[in-house]
């Protein structure tokens, strides 16, 4: 995993996370605070008050970043996930081997470790490889506490297990497999126990389990505390200002459920999945306390979210990282069922662990590459970090995609306007969401001031809109940077029009990936915007004319837009009509191509048959 670690990341979720523990570390708040109103936000961030927004996740794992970035500087955040992957790995050796025994322990460490989806995690900027790590952690303890009970196990186990709640809500979850072995350790007494052991073991675990409760208070409380300070309740979550809470149904699970079941039999689980699913229903018919703990550990979140609204198609973790949480507890059914349906053979032992080889060989191949492919994304987000943190000081302004902003916002203090917010097709991806009924990622709040400010401007008035606010931060000496691509930069100066000359501070190539991970390098440039005085006429260079046909393309689109808007369907008419037209000029042109061909000669063997003779003229 080492060798792949690059302390970068891209995405909205990432940025939700790692944005929000760099503002905790700097200022003790997970508040990011606008200028202006139409400054750029992820779309994973909540508002909750006028140039006040949080992002909607809970705030376990940032907390964690934001004490690794005071300890060590922003390269320490990133190493949060590599250190809570290597404890996931210990902490299933450790429950399979007090579930099953050591060869079990050292396999699953095994499967664990060589998972693509584990590796991928560990790396990434995401919450899931703390909700795996905490949440092992936390079974463990909670089984040694049923197995032979203690305060320190108790208390261990309540703390870890409420922890993954605080790094992803579904994990709340785990709650159920507690208080199941807390009923369990209740009833748990010797054969023939006398009434005063009755009652000395009823103390213990009255006083076992105040303690497990405190380390749940001790690690949920502050959370609750901040729901209450950022979203006004403690029950209130950013989800449920999303509408997101209310994501659960019947529909969505009759939609998902095969896709559900092919994901868990990708790479990591490989046949994995279904004998670990095999294995529970070995444990529910031969051992009914280790399949209480494994099957409430497994079962409700994977039917929650195979009911969830959100299930992307395609390859990769965009569904199956809901479930990653539960790995760990299939992985250990599976070998649960392998070490104990067979008495206990060399030759087994022997084949069990060629098995687990051949799943590891087979994950491996596809960790590395995944791992590999991550790695150059995220080395190329690097680099761009590393420019504009040379070339762009805090308190300046960044013009760019909002994927790009998502990025950058991580390694400096700036203001940042999308391209997006002032393009009106670009505009209506956020504010499309008032159109439809249910959950939604995006905030209908935020999507419903973007309406009120520019829902009724044309391309014209967004152009005028963004070129006044540059202009008025220009003129009032702050550093205004636009960071593009060429196609980019050629749309920006269309919609900027002649206002600005554009220095440019740096270039280099920045390697986008496609759906298929397929490399493609793009020329990115970092301009400064410098106000061109008096408006001078642009000369006939090469870039001058550029700039002219940029400008040109813009009112084009910008007529065409108010044309339609003015005469809904007319250009629509006008099109066929213009068709038609062609179509008619082609006939013509074929016509007259027909009427030029020359006349077959009549000379030579050619025979005419059955030509009338002339009649002689009457006189």
């Amino acid at each position: 995993m080492a060798g792949y670690f690059v302390p970068a990341y891209e995405g909205t979720d990432q940025n939700g996370y790692l944005c929000s523990a760099r503002r905790i570390a700097l200022t003790g708040s997970a508040a990011k605070h606008t200028a202006h109103s139409l400054e750029y936000v992820t779309g994973n961030v909540v508002k909750t008050g006028p140039g006040l927004f949080y992002a909607k996740y809970p705030l376990g794992y940032p907390w964690l970043c934001a004490a690794a970035y005071r300890l060590g500087g922003p390269v320490a955040a990133f190493v949060v996930n590599p250190v809570l992957a290597a404890l996931a790995i210990v902490g299933i050796f450790l429950l399979a081997r007090a579930l099953v025994n050591t060869y079990a322990g050292v396999l699953a460490a095994i499967l664990l470790a060589t998972s693509p989806w584990h590796t991928y995690l560990g790396l990434s900027a995401l919450s899931h490889s703390g909700a795996i790590a905490f949440a092992i952690w936390g079974m463990y303890y909670l089984w040694r506490w049923v197995e032979g009970g203690g305060r320190g196990n108790a208390l261990a186990a309540g703390a870890l297990t409420a922890t993954t709640y605080t790094i992803r809500y579904s994990e709340a979850l785990l709650a159920l497999p507690v208080i199941a072995m807390v009923v369990w350790r209740y009833f748990q007494l010797p054969e023939g126990a006398t009434p005063t052991e009755r009652n000395q073991q009823v103390a213990r675990w009255r006083q076992e389990v105040g303690l497990l409760l405190i380390g749940v208070a001790v690690a949920v409380l502050p959370l609750l505390v901040f729901h209450w300070i950022a979203f006004g309740a403690p029950w209130q979550t950013g989800y449920g200002l999303c509408g997101e809470t209310t994501g659960f149904g019947w529909k969505w699970f009759a939609e998902n459920w095969w896709l559900m079941l092919t994901k868990l039999n990708t790479p990591g689980l490989w046949l994995v999945f279904p004998i670990g699913l095999a294995g529970l229903a070995y444990l529910a018919v031969h051992d009914a306390r280790r399949a209480t703990l494994l099957g409430l550990w497994i079962l409700p979140p994977v039917l929650l979210y195979t009911a969830y609204y959100w299930a992307p198609q395609g390859d990769g973790l965009g569904y199956l990282r809901f479930f990653v949480s539960v790995c760990p507890a299939l992985i250990v059914c599976a070998l649960i069922l392998l070490c104990e349906v067979i008495p206990p053979r060399p030759v087994w032992s022997v084949a069990l662990g060629l098995f687990v080889a051949v799943a590891a060989t087979f994950n491996m191949r596809t960790a590395i590459k995944d791992a590999s492919t991550q790695a150059d994304r995220l080395n190329h987000w690097q680099s761009t970090w590393t420019t504009v943190r040379q070339y762009v000081p805090d308190g300046a302004i960044i013009v760019a995609a909002g994927g790009v902003l998502d990025s950058v916002e991580f390694v400096g203090n700036y203001e940042l306007y999308s391209f997006e917010t002032f393009d009106r097709k670009l505009l209506t991806w956020r504010t499309d969401v008032l159109k439809k009924k249910g959950p939604a990622p995006f905030q209908r709040l935020k999507a419903e001031e973007l309406v009120n400010a520019l829902g009724k401007m044309n391309d014209g008035q967004l152009a005028e809109r963004q070129r006044s606010l540059l202009t008025s931060n220009v003129s009032a000496g702050r550093m205004v940077v636009v960071l593009a691509t060429p196609d980019q930069l050629r749309t920006a100066r269309g919609r900027l029009g002649d206002a600005f000359n554009y220095d440019r501070l740096t270039e280099w190539y920045q390697v986008n990936f496609t759906k298929d991970d397929e490399m493609r390098p793009a020329l990115w440039t970092l301009y400064r915007l410098q106000l061109r005085i008096n408006n001078p006429p642009v000369s006939e260079s090469l870039a001058g004319v550029e700039e002219k046909i940029d400008r040109l393309q813009f009112r084009v689109r910008t007529l065409r837009d108010e044309f339609d808007e003015k005469y809904p369907g007319a250009r629509q008419k006008w099109d066929e009509v213009a068709d038609t037209e062609k179509q008619i000029r082609e006939l013509r042109d074929k016509a007259k191509q027909l009427q030029a061909r020359p006349i077959p000669s009549l000379t030579g063997k050619t025979t005419l048959t059955n030509v009338p003779t002339a009649t002689p003229a009457t006189r």
